[in-house]
């Protein structure tokens, strides 16, 4: 019976010795990808479990480099004349197992199915994805709350329009800046896109969580894109979505991969998938420009001292003039001709 990647993981570290006589790295190959193989290791006398990275070219690990170091991991070279051009990321003592378990097994599964084979790209492509999961650590729950369940949802819908109307897979996922504390969702040439997202049973009122969401005077031109959800049988659960942009961005590897490292930075991570069983059916998806006739707070408009502010904006009055979304790309200044 062939084992699952996780299941070759844990059954590796457990075939590894705890005590030794020698200290240092006592380690069982995986898999290989290029010129990179990675195995299950085990550091002593310290007793560290950890996904080594051994590389058969030189990468980059100057002194500037700042390695990732969260709450339950570590990554750093490995300084063994065995290993000239290794790396390993480590679990740290009294560390959640589990939770270091799923993220080398999400960087397996990468390494496993990216093109690249150059040695500098493969240990990027690491980094990377090292910083995501550094990011999705410092979240103080585990699972997405139905509020961001929602706005997650929306921005999904959003980065979708953008695809299918022309704008190339790796410029949109680009432009998604949302899951990285963008102060709009998205950036796309010299405006911006803030994404809201409502299941209210009445009226189409979105909630506005800044001064900054509306504010057009550092990008401009700023659209809301407003999307109605109801919570209905045929409508359509989380992970539904994702596949489905995951599906439109698979012949763009680099969108692929970004967009896998923006989900987990929303703090979505596809073990959960089966939680997410609310199915949200798109009533409505509309795009306004932000203008002198739109209803907003912004720095700009509000009276001196008041430094911040949440309110909620009503998108059924009849005097909002919608855009459509080729005259929203068209006014924004995309490059449709990137490259996917």
């Amino acid at each position: 019976m062939t084992l699952s990647i996780d299941q070759s993981l844990d059954a590796a570290w457990s075939a590894l010795p705890t005590k030794a006589d020698a200290s240092g790295w006592h380690s069982i190959p995986i898999t290989r990808k290029a010129d990179c193989t990675l195995l299950a290791a085990r550091y002593l006398p310290d007793d560290e479990e950890a996904l080594l990275f051994e590389f058969n070219s030189n990468i980059s690990l100057a002194p500037s480099l700042v390695l990732p170091d969260a709450y339950g991991f570590k990554v750093i070279p490995v300084p063994e004349a065995a290993r000239p051009r290794g790396v390993a990321l480590s679990r740290k003592p009294g560390a959640s197992k589990e939770l270091f378990m799923l993220m080398a097994t999400d960087i397996i599964n990468m390494v496993a199915g990216t093109s690249y084979t150059d040695s500098s790209e493969i240990f990027g492509l690491v980094l990377n994805r090292i910083q995501a999961w550094q990011a999705f650590m410092k979240r103080e729950q585990v699972r997405l709350t139905l509020e961001a369940e929602l706005g997650l949802s929306g921005e999904l819908e959003c980065l979708f329009q953008l695809i299918i109307s022309g704008l190339p897979a790796l410029s949109a996922v680009q432009a998604w800046v949302g899951p990285l504390d963008g102060i709009q969702d998205f950036e796309i040439g010299h405006g911006a896109i803030e994404v809201k997202s409502t299941a209210a049973t009445l009226g189409f009122i979105i909630k506005i969580n800044s001064l900054d969401q509306l504010d057009d005077s550092l990008r401009t031109p700023v659209f809301l894109c407003g999307c109605r959800f109801s919570i209905k049988p045929e409508g359509t659960a989380l992970p539904e979505r994702i596949q489905k942009l995951r599906d439109h961005l698979s012949g763009s590897y680099g969108a692929s991969v970004l967009f896998e490292h923006l989900l987990l930075q929303a703090g979505y991570l596809e073990c959960h998938a089966p939680l997410y069983t609310r199915k949200f059916l798109l009533r409505e998806l509309c795009y306004w420009r932000i203008n002198e006739n739109f209803p907003k707070l912004v720095p700009g408009n509000v009276a001196a001292g008041i430094r911040a502010a949440r309110y909620e904006v009503d998108l059924n009055l009849p005097d909002l003039e919608e855009s459509g979304i080729q005259e929203v790309l068209s006014m924004l200044g995309d490059d449709q001709n990137g490259a996917n």
